[in-house]
């Protein structure tokens, strides 16, 4: 573990992380979340660390079901906690795109 993770990890409760982590390993099972993922009947994008952050295996799960994705680099599995700036500009960044293409061609 990274000195970047123990410091995260510092704000969870230990038995509301230990049962979030045990949930999200039944959910991934099937691996079935990036297809579930990109089925959402709204503009979504998946905004995730690089660097430990995502498996090389859900990132590949990702990229098979055609999510949009957005990766920060020298962030780990909470980039909003590793690179809060980094993760609000890539957030509203999203955000504008989506409002672009509501309101269509200027």
């Amino acid at each position: 573990m990274c000195i970047r993770d123990s410091a995260s990890l510092m704000l969870a409760h230990p038995e509301t992380f230990h049962l979030n982590g045990r949930e999200l390993v039944e959910v991934s099972r099937k691996e079935n979340l990036a297809e579930r993922f990109r089925s959402l009947p709204f503009p979504s994008r998946y905004l995730g660390g690089l660097d430990g952050g995502i498996s090389v295996r859900s990132l590949e799960l990702l990229r098979r079901a055609g999510v949009d994705r957005a990766l920060l680099e020298r962030a780990g599995h909470w980039p909003f906690i590793d690179r809060p700036q980094a993760f609000v500009d890539e957030l509203l960044k999203f955000t504008m795109e989506v409002e672009c293409e509501k309101s269509g061609p200027t």
